[in-house]
């Protein structure tokens, strides 16, 4: 959805490094603003947090976008993919790409491993 390609993370800028990603390499700047944002703290484990400068797990990521934005807008807009081995938690629960977002919800980004 071209609606969702506006969305801006506050704090941290993403550097292009071998994780689970195709980190972006520079900031994705808002197209337009309609004013109904919400609010998020995504939290990176694994290797994933490696893309993102100055990330502290602790503090997580603070990041807005859209209201009414799917699981698959959110990965999108961090440069990250299911395909490659996400996982995205929320309240203890696996969510799927289409799932929903909600404002002010704290979401859990897992990197899958392997391993035997």
């Amino acid at each position: 959805m071209t609606a969702f390609l506006g969305f801006s993370t506050r704090k941290y800028s993403p550097l292009t490094t071998k994780s689970c990603s195709s980190v972006m390499s520079k900031w994705i700047r808002p197209l337009h603003s309609e004013g109904n944002e919400m609010r998020l703290n995504v939290k990176l484990f694994g290797t994933l947090g490696q893309g993102f400068q100055g990330y502290r797990q602790e503090d997580g990521l603070d990041v807005e976008i859209p209201d009414g934005a799917q699981v698959s807008d959110l990965l999108g807009h961090l440069a990250l993919s299911v395909t490659k081995g996400c996982v995205v938690v929320v309240e203890g629960r696996v969510i799927r790409p289409s799932g929903f977002l909600e404002n002010g919800m704290t979401v859990h980004i897992l990197q899958a491993g392997a391993g035997g």
